[in-house]
């Protein structure tokens, strides 16, 4: 199956499956919004997600990690299908 990854136009550059997920990015209306959360030792990513209707999401991704721009269409087609 073919997915258009299509163009990332915060970045001007062509958004491919294995590049890390920009911190403006957007999928069939899903908008990542991710956010830091500082502690005195550690710095943990919060991956929140708005859905095209306004409620916010939780990523399954771990605090320490970027999703790749193919994981992150594999999470927004699971929560379509749901």
């Amino acid at each position: 199956m073919y997915i258009d990854y299509g163009y990332d136009n915060y970045k001007h550059v062509y958004v491919g499956p294995y590049r890390l997920v920009p911190d403006k990015y957007e999928c069939w209306g899903y908008k990542y919004k991710p956010w830091d959360d500082s502690d005195r030792d550690a710095i943990k990513t919060c991956h929140e997600i708005e859905t095209p209707d306004g409620k916010m999401i939780m990523g399954p991704w771990s605090p320490y990690k970027t999703p790749t721009v193919g994981e992150f269409h594999e999470f927004i087609e699971e929560v379509r299908i749901q």
